[in-house]
C-alpha cells in the first residue's frame, strides 16, 4: 500500500503516463479520477483532486474554459475576440489625403489578412 503522498502522486503520474503519450502531467480531472479509481485510493480522492486543482495554471484553466464548449460556439467565441478588434480598426482608420488612401487600404488589407491568419492558427492551437 502507499503510505506517503509523494508515493501516492508519483503512481499517479505513472498510470497516467499511459494516458498521454506527449506529458507526464495529469491534464485533466476524469484522467484523475480514473487514475484514484485504478489505485483504489477513495479516502485520499478529496485531496488529490485539491492538489490538482491548486496547481493548476492560467493557460490550463482557458483550456478548461473552452473545453466546457461545444466546438462550434467555441470556435464563435474566438472568431469574435478576432473580428472586434478588425471591425474597430476598419472603422476608426479615415483616410484624409489621396496619397494615405492607398497606405491606409493596404493596411486595412493586411489586418484582414493577418487577422484571419491568427485566427486559424488560435483554432489549430487549441
Amino acid at each position: 500500500m502507499l503510505d506517503t503522498d509523494f508515493e501516492i502522486i508519483e503512481e499517479l503520474r505513472i498510470l497516467n503516463s499511459s494516458y498521454s503519450r506527449f506529458n507526464n502531467s495529469i491534464t485533466s480531472i476524469v484522467a484523475l479520477e480514473k487514475s484514484i479509481e485504478l489505485l483504489n485510493l477513495d479516502s485520499e480522492k478529496e485531496k488529490l483532486i485539491s492538489i490538482w486543482k491548486d496547481n493548476r495554471t492560467f493557460n490550463q484553466c482557458i483550456s478548461d474554459f473552452f473545453s466546457s464548449f461545444n466546438l462550434p460556439l467555441g470556435y464563435a467565441i474566438i472568431l469574435f475576440v478576432f473580428l472586434l478588434p478588425v471591425i474597430l480598426f476598419l472603422y476608426l482608420l479615415d483616410t484624409k489625403t489621396k496619397t494615405e488612401s492607398s497606405r491606409v487600404n493596404l493596411f486595412k488589407l493586411n489586418l484582414v489578412f493577418a487577422s484571419f491568419y491568427t485566427f486559424l492558427w488560435t483554432i489549430s492551437a487549441f
